[in-house]
């Protein structure tokens, strides 16, 4: 990545992050606001996310979403390690069954995630000048959630399907 895309990427970084500040103040967990996406400053997400681009999503056949386009393998593993250590992903919840093959295991999110999750979307409509609420209804069966959760997701998302 050149010194011009890096910086692009941090403006973009800064921006998501002070939108998701504001959106975990407004839900009560002001820490996890401050806290959220900081391993996006490391060296290895920088350049992992060199031709990062938010609408390459794909499903799998497991129900994990992946990133569809990426020049590197770097970029892959750095998402692979963000949703990995990102207990805001509902990814990291998400798990296949290692007993039974094409099972998928599905956990509850704590309240507190739930919560920096939802901020997070939110953050990211706002620093990328998109709708959350039309993201969430072309996505929504494709997040795999808990049933407590995908209510308390799907009540603040005014989704009634």
């Amino acid at each position: 990545m050149g010194i011009r895309l890096e910086v692009e990427y941090l403006k973009y970084v800064v921006k998501h992050k002070y939108y998701v500040f504001i959106e975990c103040c407004k839900l009560g967990i002001p820490v996890l606001g401050a806290l959220h996406d900081l391993h996006k400053f490391t060296y290895s997400e920088i350049k992992g996310f060199e031709n990062y681009d938010e609408d390459l999503f794909i499903l799998d056949a497991t129900g994990i979403f992946h990133l569809a386009k990426f020049a590197t393998k770097r970029a892959d593993r750095a998402w692979a390690i963000h949703k990995r250590v990102s207990k805001h992903h509902w990814q990291y919840w998400v798990m296949p069954d290692k007993d039974i093959p094409g099972r998928i295991l599905v956990s509850e999110m704590p309240m507190k995630y739930r919560k920096e999750m939802l901020a997070d979307w939110r953050g990211a409509a706002k620093a990328s000048g998109n709708e959350v609420g039309k993201w969430y209804e072309k996505f929504r069966d494709r997040i795999i959630l808990g049933p407590k959760t995908r209510d308390w997701i799907d009540e603040r998302m005014n989704y009634y399907g």
